[in-house]
């Protein structure tokens, strides 16, 4: 267990592990700084870690793999902090 910075109120495990690797496209939920709503990216994901909890966190994205099939909502904003497992590579 390593204690972070409480920046965004959500814990994560690897408790059991699984691997979220690939390509995927992202879209805004909301208004932010990234731009508005519905503005696209592709990113990358690379992590083995779960979402263990989180307290009532606004979701960042939408979010397809490559293929076309949909993931959950992905990542967390509070205020101006954003957080994502989903590395953005570039804007569509």
């Amino acid at each position: 267990y390593h204690e972070m910075t409480g920046l965004l109120p959500i814990e994560t495990s690897f408790e059991n592990p699984k691997l979220h690797l690939g390509y995927r496209e992202i879209s805004l939920k909301r208004d932010g700084i990234l731009g508005n709503s519905g503005k696209g990216f592709k990113g990358h994901e690379f992590h083995y870690c779960q979402v263990s909890s989180s307290d009532s966190v606004e979701c960042l994205f939408d979010v397809t793999d490559a293929k076309g099939k949909n993931f959950s909502e992905v990542g967390c904003k509070v205020d101006s902090v954003m957080g994502s497992f989903v590395h953005i590579i570039d804007s569509v």
